[in-house]
């Protein structure tokens, strides 16, 4: 009997298009191959080969996140922003303001009785 494999959740569905990568991860992997190769083929003259393939790894790193890094659906790059908003960008200490109508009213109504209190203290010492 033939069977076909679909995901329970759609959304979590990927196009593959070159050897079961999606675009994204396959463009990332070219990428990557096309900058660490050059890399190691030019600077690995000048500097020791077990130092050549760390800093490879370090220039690398960051173009292979960006094809294969997904947290909760944002891909590495929205990732990042949002934690750059999130730590740099926007206040850490936000103002509670309430927007519960019972609670603003009975605030105008204490300070409007104070304000009458003090007159009315104001009067009698007069």
């Amino acid at each position: 009997m033939i069977s076909v494999k679909i995901n329970r959740d759609i959304q979590q569905y990927k196009s593959k298009v070159i050897l079961n990568f999606s675009m994204r991860e396959f463009l990332s992997i070219v990428i990557a191959l096309a900058i660490a190769v050059p890399f190691h083929i030019f600077i690995g003259k000048h500097i020791p080969e077990d130092l050549t393939s760390w800093v490879e790894i370090l220039v690398v790193a960051p173009v292979l996140l960006a094809g294969f890094f997904q947290y909760h659906g944002m891909p590495f790059e929205r990732y990042i922003l949002q934690i750059i908003k999130n730590e740099f960008l926007y206040p850490k200490v936000r103002k509670y303001v309430s927007t519960d109508e019972q609670y603003i009213s009975r605030e105008k109504v204490k300070k409007c009785s104070s304000k009458e209190k003090r007159k009315q203290k104001l009067l009698k010492r007069k």
